[in-house]
C-alpha cells in the first residue's frame, strides 16, 4: 500500500466517521448549535485528517484520536507494523503501540469509531 493510497483511504473514511459522530451526539441529546450548524457538525466535533511525514493523524475537533503510519515500523518491543497500521494516541505525536487497531486498508470504520471512547478496552 502506497502513501497516497493510505492518505486517500483516511480522507474517504471521514464522511462515515462524521456520520457516526452525528448519530452518537443526537442519541445523547446534543443537538444545539454548539454541536450542529445546519445539521452538520461544528468544527469542534468534526473529524479531520492531518498528514505529516511519518503518520496520518485522524483528529476529532482539536483532539488527536488515531495515528496511521505511512511507512513500515520496526519497534524494539512490539515488533513490525506494516504501512497503514492504526494506533490510538498515547500523547499527541506518539502512537500507543499497545493499542494497535488494525490496518486502514481493511478496518471496519464502526469498529474504529468505537475505539475512540473505549481507549482502555
Amino acid at each position: 500500500m502506497e502513501k497516497t493510497e493510505i492518505i486517500n483511504k483516511c480522507l474517504n473514511s471521514l464522511k462515515e466517521l462524521n456520520e457516526l459522530e452525528k448519530e452518537k451526539l443526537k442519541l445523547q441529546g446534543f443537538t444545539n448549535e454548539c454541536f450542529f450548524i445546519d445539521n452538520e457538525l461544528t468544527e469542534d466535533y468534526e473529524f479531520k485528517v492531518i498528514v505529516k511525514s511519518k503518520y496520518v493523524y485522524i483528529n476529532a475537533g482539536n483532539s488527536g484520536v488515531f495515528m496511521i503510519c505511512l511507512e513500515d515500523l520496526n519497534t524494539k518491543h512490539y515488533g513490525l507494523f506494516e504501512k497503514g497500521s492504526i494506533f490510538n494516541i498515547k500523547s499527541y505525536g506518539t502512537p500507543d503501540f499497545h493499542k494497535y487497531l488494525g490496518n486502514i486498508r481493511d478496518i471496519d470504520l464502526k469498529f474504529l469509531y468505537s475505539k475512540r471512547y473505549n481507549y482502555l478496552r
